[in-house]
C-alpha cells in the first residue's frame, strides 16, 4: 500500500499525473498569487486524496455502525485540509517539486495512522534530505497564498459538500442528482471538479436545507423509500419528481405541511 512506503521508494516512484499537475500549479500559484492557479492546484488534488482515500479508509458500509461512519467523515474532512498543509509543508522546501508528492502522502500516512487505519511510523529524512521543516507563513507571500488556499479549499470543499449530502440523504446516483438539478451527470463531475457555478449556488443550499430537514422530519433510513412514493396530494407523483418540477423551497413548504416526525 502507498502509505506504508519509505521515503526512498516514494521518490523513486513517479508521481501520478493529477499530482504532476497540482505540483506545476503550486509553483505558478506561488509565483503568481493567481486564484486561477491557486485553483489549479488545489483541485487535482483534491481529486488524487479522493481517489487515494478509496483505497485506504474506504467508506463503511450502511451495515457497519454510526459511530464508524463519524469516524469515517472525520478522516476524510481531515484529508480535505491537506492542500494547504502541503503547500507550506517542509518536504517541499527540502525536496523542491517532489517534495508535493511526498507531502501529500505523508499527511495521508500521518492521518491513516492517526484514525487507526494502519500503524505506520512518520517518514523519515534520506541520507540527501534533512528533516522536514515548514515553510514560513509569517512571510506576507507566504501569508497571501496560504489565505488564497485557504479560500478556494473552503468553497471547494463547501460545494463536494452539498452535493455529496444531497446525493447521499436522497441515495441518488451521480445521474439522478444531475437529473434533480436539471443538469447532465457530466456537468454534475464540472461542478465537483470547479465547483457550484454562482448562479446555482442559492438554489444548491435550498435543496441541501430541504434534505436537513428530512433528517429531523423522518427517520433517515426510510427518507429513500418516502421520496419515491407516489403521493396522492401530488397528484400521484413522487416527492423526488415535485422536487425537480417545484424546486426545493415550494417542495419544502409542502413537506412540512403534509409530514410530522411521528408519521414516520
Amino acid at each position: 500500500m502507498l502509505i506504508t512506503w519509505s521515503l526512498d521508494q516514494l521518490l523513486a516512484e513517479t508521481p501520478p499525473p493529477s499530482v504532476v499537475i497540482a505540483t506545476e500549479a503550486l509553483e505558478r500559484a506561488s509565483r503568481t498569487q493567481a486564484p486561477s492557479d491557486v485553483g489549479a492546484f488545489v483541485r487535482p488534488s483534491l481529486e488524487w486524496l479522493e481517489r487515494a482515500t478509496e483505497i485506504v479508509y474506504p467508506k463503511p458500509s450502511d451495515r457497519q455502525s454510526g459511530e464508524a461512519e463519524l469516524l469515517w467523515q472525520a478522516f476524510s474532512l481531515a484529508v480535505e485540509q491537506t492542500p494547504l498543509q502541503v503547500a507550506f509543508s517542509g518536504w517541499r522546501l527540502r525536496l523542491g517539486r517532489q517534495g508535493v508528492w511526498v507531502a501529500m502522502v505523508d499527511r495521508l500516512r500521518e492521518l491513516a495512522s492517526e484514525y487507526g487505519v494502519v500503524d505506520v511510523v512518520p517518514l523519515g529524512p534520506t541520507r540527501a534530505t534533512a528533516s522536514p521543516h515548514p515553510l514560513d507563513v509569517g512571510h506576507r507571500a507566504s501569508a497571501e497564498l496560504f489565505t488564497l488556499i485557504a479560500d478556494e479549499l473552503k468553497r471547494m470543499v463547501g460545494d463536494q459538500s452539498a452535493l455529496n449530502e444531497i446525493r447521499d440523504v436522497l441515495r441518488l446516483s451521480e445521474t439522478e442528482l444531475g437529473d434533480l438539478l436539471k443538469v447532465r451527470r457530466q456537468a454534475v463531475a464540472q461542478w465537483r471538479r470547479r465547483g457550484i457555478p454562482s448562479e446555482r449556488a442559492d438554489e444548491i443550499d435550498q435543496h441541501r436545507q430541504l434534505c436537513r430537514y428530512l433528517t429531523t422530519a423522518i427517520k433517515p433510513e426510510r427518507i429513500p423509500a418516502v421520496v419515491r412514493r407516489s403521493v396522492p396530494q401530488l397528484g400521484g407523483r413522487t416527492w423526488l419528481e415535485a422536487l425537480r418540477e417545484e424546486g426545493p423551497v415550494a417542495t419544502h413548504e409542502r413537506f412540512k405541511a403534509v409530514f410530522s416526525y411521528q408519521a414516520f
